[in-house]
């Protein structure tokens, strides 16, 4: 059987911005060593993430351990995949309508239409 953990990640948040419907926000982070990014929507009323924000993200076939209102996890299903060149993967994950654009040089053990666990959880917590 496959590894319940496909991709894990620390890095930072090097970008939260608008986007043109109300509440929404697009939010990339890039892996500590640069070589993974992570582009996601989220909604201000679930979670915001704030540029220079340390995280650690996960994807998976099982549910993570997560922290109530302070991790960030969806069920997500891999819409489309492709080589985007020059050794990197993109893998574009939906869950429910919002988007989640992962560009790796690694290949992910996951085909389309898979469903996998998404979490991105703030390394710390400020109240």
């Amino acid at each position: 059987m496959a590894s319940s953990v496909l991709l894990e990640f620390k890095g930072r948040v090097v970008d939260s911005r608008r986007q043109l419907i109300p509440g929404m926000l697009i939010t990339r982070i890039e892996s500590d060593d640069g070589k993974v990014t992570l582009e996601m929507d989220t909604h201000e009323e679930l979670i915001v993430f704030h540029r220079g924000q340390e995280v650690e993200v996960y994807i998976s076939r099982t549910k993570p351990e997560y922290r109530e209102e302070i991790d960030y996890v969806v069920h997500a299903t891999l819409a489309s995949l492709k080589e985007a060149g020059e050794g990197e993967n993109a893998y574009l994950f939906s869950a429910g309508g919002l988007l989640f654009m992962l560009r790796t040089p690694l290949k992910l053990d996951v085909k389309p239409t898979e469903k996998v666990f998404i979490k991105v959880a703030p390394t710390q917590v400020t109240k």
